[in-house]
């Protein structure tokens, strides 16, 4: 053992001189290359312009962006011999590095300034394309735009960022949207504010929808599939007709370059703010091949914008999702011809086509980085103008946006405000611990829909769990004079599902023992409710509640009547 022990410590300062000349190398600074990029007309910082060190073989080894001042800072390999800048709007540039790389190297670059984004540059002529008199043109404006995409592609590369989304689903008539559910959510890191689900590459080979025995699933494209070289080889582009009412919008279409049977492509726009020389937005539709969902316009938007450090986030992006289901006919029997002469009517209703159509998307609310820069998307607000149901007052109440994470308090004039809002139609309630406890809501709907940039000013008459008790026992004729609202009861499944059509029943405890059933029974509606009024004789009464339908076993509670209203949740199983 005591070999072992010494050679231990002898070896000790050698392992100890090892680390010590491990930390001293590790410590020695890395050449930088540093500096700051210019309008070489107007001298004026350039933010937004990807900066990229390349190898003699021109592979990129680093990139960045340049911030609101027009600053950039990258570490630089022993390969590094060049350094390329792009921006929209301007001509790129190409630089050779000093050859020594032990100390940092300031590089500042002026930039030239396109005159006419749409002016010619070299371009490399796709040959599945059709030649066009527009085609270099086209082109050389969309490798602009592919500048602009690549410095929202280095952005969630490079730059470290919290960002607070919003998504949303909205259900509509086929003219406008009639219900919607919006969700949040937050994330931290090097990302984008959001992405697209498949590569490039699987977009270009098997297309942007994928049918599957159950539903159709659309993709669409985001920035860095838009930059790859995959897409530009399978689709060809062209000038875009002006937009009459953003004339200063210059944009370049792209088209597949063959057509197919066998997927879904897209036909889109991308365009280009000349003016602020930033990107704008995506427009595309799905050429779908059913003419009758074509007709439906299936298609998206992507929204680009400019944050002020000089990163490019998606804003907003949207998809018009669009389909058919088959619909039953009520009071239409559906008829069956068979094979002999006689047609026979087989059960049920006739079944008709329905088209359906869906929105979803996405926002992006805030940004925040680790330098304090901050930046916040543009939504709709909300002022409420509550109206009392009741004789009680609501002043301090929460009210809540129905299937969205939107909550506001009732000040003391009545008013509640929501805002960052998404744009869409919106039902308001009551927040009542009470109701979640039986998965019930009170919804109502807000008169109007929330606009994009816009404040929506409404009134609203929004139930509390009394009067809702209360009106419900006024019209099934249950109320007296004198009455108070004592019972709201829910039949709901084992999955909480709330159950149509079971018999509600209430016996009260008698003096002599047993029960004495009350003089009528309840049915429940389609929210699974029934209610019970009663004079204030029945306070600290106990009462048997019972539920029943059919192919179920009852389901049995016990309450002892307060002097408020109680909330009686009821499970039916079905019977083994």
């Amino acid at each position: 053992m005591m070999p072992l022990f010494l050679f231990r410590i002898a070896s000790l300062p050698l392992v100890l001189f090892v680390l010590l000349r491990s930390i001293v190398v590790d410590a020695q600074p890395v050449p930088r290359v540093v500096g700051t990029v210019r309008d070489g007309v107007t001298g004026a910082p350039i933010s937004g312009a990807v900066v990229s060190l390349l190898d003699a073989d021109r592979v990129m080894q680093r990139r960045t962006v340049t911030g609101t001042r027009g600053e950039y800072r990258l570490e630089r390999t022993v390969r590094s011999t060049r350094m390329q800048l792009l921006r929209l709007g301007f001509r790129p540039r190409e630089i050779v590095l000093p050859s020594v790389v032990s100390r940092d190297t300031t590089v500042d670059v002026m930039m030239e300034r396109l005159p006419n984004l749409l002016d010619g540059m070299r371009v490399t002529a796709r040959a599945a394309c059709p030649t066009r008199a527009d085609t270099p043109v086209a082109f050389s404006l969309w490798e602009q735009a592919r500048s602009a995409l690549l410095a929202a592609v280095v952005t969630r590369e490079s730059q470290s960022v919290t960002l607070r989304r919003y998504s949303f689903d909205r259900e509509t008539n086929g003219e406008r949207a009639t219900r919607m559910t919006v969700v949040t959510d937050s994330a931290t890191g090097t990302m984008a504010s959001f992405t697209a689900a498949l590569t490039p590459a699987g977009f270009v080979r098997n297309g942007f929808v994928r049918d599957s025995a159950d539903d159709r699933v659309y993709f669409g494209p985001d920035a860095e599939v838009l930059l790859s070289d995959a897409f530009l080889d399978g689709y060809c582009m062209q000038l875009a007709k002006t937009d009459p009412v953003h004339p200063e919008r210059v944009g370049v279409r792209f088209t597949p370059a063959r057509r197919r049977t066998d997927r879904v492509e897209i036909d889109g726009t991308l365009w280009i703010d000349s003016a602020r020389r930033s990107l704008s937005h995506i427009d595309y539709e799905y050429l779908v091949p059913d003419a009758r969902l074509r007709a439906l316009r299936p298609g998206g938007q992507v929204v680009f914008g400019d944050m002020p450090n000089g990163s490019i986030l998606i804003d907003h992006w949207s998809m018009r999702l669009a389909g058919f289901v088959m619909e039953s006919v009520p009071g239409v029997p559906s008829l069956t011809v068979r094979s002999g002469r006689r047609a026979e009517v087989s059960g049920g209703a006739a079944k008709r086509l329905v088209s359906v159509i869906n929105e979803t998307g996405g926002a992006l609310a805030e940004a925040r980085w680790r330098d304090s820069t901050q930046w916040r998307g543009r939504f709709g607000s909300l002022l409420l103008r509550v109206l009392p149901d009741s004789t009680q007052s609501l002043a301090g109440r929460e009210l809540r946006l129905s299937r969205s994470p939107y909550r506001a308090r009732i000040d003391s004039t009545g008013h509640a405000r929501f805002a960052e809002l998404i744009a869409g139609p919106y039902e308001v309630f009551l927040a009542d611990e009470r109701l979640r406890a039986i998965g019930l809501e009170l919804a109502v709907p807000v008169p109007g829909a929330v606009r994009r940039g816009d404040s929506l000013n409404a009134s609203v008459r929004v139930p509390t769990a009394e009067s809702f008790v209360t009106e419900r026992c006024q019209r099934a004729k249950q109320w007296r004079d004198g009455d108070r609202p004592l019972l709201l009861i829910r039949i709901m499944s084992e999955t909480g599902n709330p159950v149509e059509g079971a018999r509600v029943s209430i016996a009260w405890e008698s003096a002599a023992g047993g029960w004495q059933d009350a003089s009528r029974d309840y049915t429940t509606g389609a929210d699974g409710v029934a209610t019970y009024c009663a004079s204030a004789a029945a306070v600290g009464r106990l009462a048997r509640i019972s539920a029943r339908m059919r192919n179920a076993d009852p389901g049995v509670f016990d309450v002892q009547f307060g002097g408020s209203l109680q909330m009686v949740p009821l499970v039916v199983r079905p019977q083994n």
